[in-house]
């Protein structure tokens, strides 16, 4: 990208954000139009971005998801199919603009809802676990995702709450797929 481009991008953006009322603009531009945070893949953030994002959070909900038999996927298919389902299921992940979507891994996906219970969180994964199924296929055949759902309401909890998303998400891969799991403190529910 030519300097000039850059130059001008980054105007448009600065001038978005004065309407907008932006608190930080630096915060916006990263956010909106910082190639550097997104994934080049999906276009959705990457995993340095959630990195940085889910430390500054206090109350969230963190819901994990991954592409159920990837590789088989990949595997059957060719990568460039894998890549178009990822974009697919990225696609089909987006929520509205105070939510945010995450590639943090191969076919792994990460939806962090702020201000939002561990139930609601529930309701939304349910959401996005049907939207993938009903909007992703090959070969006329639904392509799944299952999802793990776990639940912050203290700052600094950001490591462990991954851990709990992430034993959720296990725990959906066991319970035979395309499904979401809850991480409770006593134990993960289907």
């Amino acid at each position: 990208m030519s300097t000039q481009n850059s130059t001008r991008r980054f105007l448009r953006a600065l001038v978005v954000a004065v309407r907008n009322g932006a608190q930080s603009f630096a915060d916006y531009y990263e956010r909106e139009h910082d190639p550097l945070t997104r994934d080049g893949l999906t276009h959705v953030f990457n995993r340095p971005t959630f990195d940085r994002r889910i430390k500054k959070l206090d109350t969230y909900s963190l819901i994990l998801l991954d592409i159920d038999d990837f590789k088989s996927i990949n595997d059957t298919y060719g990568h460039a199919v894998g890549d178009q389902v990822l974009r697919a299921v990225a696609g089909a992940l987006r929520l509205t603009s105070g939510d945010r979507v995450f590639r943090i891994g191969g076919e792994e996906f990460a939806v962090v809802l702020v201000n939002c219970s561990s139930n609601d969180a529930s309701k939304v994964a349910e959401r996005l676990v049907r939207r993938v199924r009903e909007e992703v296929e090959i070969d006329g055949r639904p392509v799944t995702v299952s999802a793990g759902v776990a639940w912050a309401g203290r700052p600094g909890e950001h490591e462990r709450v991954y851990r709990m998303a992430d034993r959720a998400l296990y725990h959906a891969k066991l319970s035979g797929k395309d499904r979401v799991s809850r991480y409770e403190m006593t134990r993960v529910a289907a």
